[in-house]
């Protein structure tokens, strides 16, 4: 792996379905209200369709990418998982994991970099049987995680890295993932309910966003310390910070851009940003796209992975 200091401050990276295809899903970069299409991590030909690509998450300006690859001829295996870096063109396909694909469901596949060994890691939780994976770039190789998991992701990802730690909301509350120790921490008590809200990042400290649909507020609350993801036992403690009327229903919160704007979803799945500061709302979305469902933020950087191919597209395409 190698890597440069040299950062240019992008703002998010999203996948979106095509109005006119709704299984097909584009990758696109998001500044503001603008939107560019990131084509996909891997050439125009490797493939003798398009595949569904899905976003699996995104750290240091290198993006992970799940690829359908069930209905190509002859596959045997469920999808293929690239690491991508929009920036330089360049991606790579990690080798494929113990999962067959004769197995019922998707795993949940999570990204995280570890600053202490300086290594990029894919996590892989399955369900049934219960099991977990991990990747590591440096060694391009997979290893199993024991003991394995009491809890299992509710959705099929993880939702933010923050300090060392894979964090999203399980069944019976969130759970993090030690990147660095490969330990799970599982039923971490949820200020949002068991299986509600989004792990956010507010003011680098590890949050949970949620809308409640009684009283139709976005409410944020903020974890007060970080001792209950280091075992032992510690009680986990949160404080709400805020609880915002934003003036129509919602669907659900996507995510924190930055400290003052929701990424916030409405009941016609309409996306948008909303300053809770400004009370101003802004569109994120425009045709021909919609139904955006997988969004991260996003940095610019020039990491590269030995084994990694330049990525090819016509202009046109």
């Amino acid at each position: 792996m190698e890597g440069n200091n040299k950062r240019t401050s992008w703002e998010m990276v999203m996948s979106c379905v095509t109005r006119r295809r709704r299984r097909t899903r584009r990758l696109l970069f998001a500044s503001g209200e603008m939107l560019e299409n990131l084509k996909f991590p891997y050439s125009q030909g490797d493939y003798p369709f398009e595949p569904m690509s899905v976003l699996l998450g995104c750290q240091c300006g290198i993006v992970c990418v799940y690829v359908d690859v069930s209905d190509l001829p002859a596959a045997n295996k469920k999808f293929d998982i690239y690491l991508w870096n929009p920036a330089t063109k360049h991606s790579k396909l990690i080798p494929p994991h113990t999962i067959h694909k004769s197995l019922p469901e998707t795993p949940s596949i999570g990204l995280g970099f570890d600053h202490i060994d300086l290594d990029f890691k894919v996590l892989k939780v399955l369900k049934r049987p219960s099991s977990a994976e991990v990747y590591f770039s440096n060694r391009n190789a997979w290893r199993k995680i024991e003991p394995k998991p009491i809890d299992v992701p509710f959705n099929v990802g993880f939702h933010v890295c923050l300090h060392g730690f894979l964090l999203t909301v399980g069944h019976k509350g969130m759970m993090a993932f030690d990147l660095n120790k490969e330990v799970f921490i599982c039923n971490i008590e949820n200020p949002a309910g068991p299986t509600d809200g989004r792990i956010t990042e507010f003011n680098d400290s590890i949050s949970v966003s949620a809308y409640a649909k009684f009283d139709d507020k976005v409410n944020l609350w903020t974890l007060d310390s970080e001792a209950c993801l280091q075992g032992g036992g510690v009680k986990v403690s949160w404080t709400k910070i805020l609880s915002v009327h934003v003036g129509l229903p919602l669907d659900w919160v996507a995510g924190l851009l930055n400290s003052v704007d929701f990424i916030l979803v409405d009941r016609d799945g309409e996306w948008f940003f909303y300053n809770f500061k400004n009370e101003d709302a802004r569109n994120l979305q425009d045709p021909p796209y919609f139904g955006g469902s997988e969004i991260f933020k996003y940095t610019k950087g020039l990491f590269s992975f030995e084994g990694s191919k330049r990525v090819k597209w016509t202009a046109s395409s």
